[in-house]
């Protein structure tokens, strides 16, 4: 399962000298902790993204294909409202896709 939560640890504070390379291995050793943390963190990040865009293109989908067969007067009175130039389709569509996913940018 994938969480939505922030699991990077953060990273310990190491001292290291260039002069004698006291720390220097403790330090290369936590770089790679991150490295391989910062790494899982992208793929978690990049699942999410693929989801949400198979999300995206089913969802739209679904709407068109329920747009099509309806046969509601609420619909019909804002298709004509599209049609006669006084709402964007765009607008509309962006309204509804607000209400779907419950974000306002107010």
């Amino acid at each position: 399962a994938i969480s939505l939560r922030n699991t990077l640890k953060a990273p310990v504070v190491l001292k290291a000298t260039a002069l004698d390379g006291l720390g220097v291995a403790e330090l290369v050793a936590e770089i790679d902790r991150l490295g391989s943390e910062f790494s899982r963190h992208d793929r978690v990040e990049s699942v999410l993204k693929r989801s949400r865009t198979i999300v995206a293109r089913a969802l739209s989908e679904s709407v068109e294909q329920q747009l099509i067969n309806v046969d509601h007067p609420q619909i019909d009175e804002l298709l004509s409202r599209i049609q006669s130039g006084e709402l964007e389709p765009d607008l509309l569509a962006e309204q509804i896709a607000q209400q779907l996913i419950c974000r306002s940018d107010d």
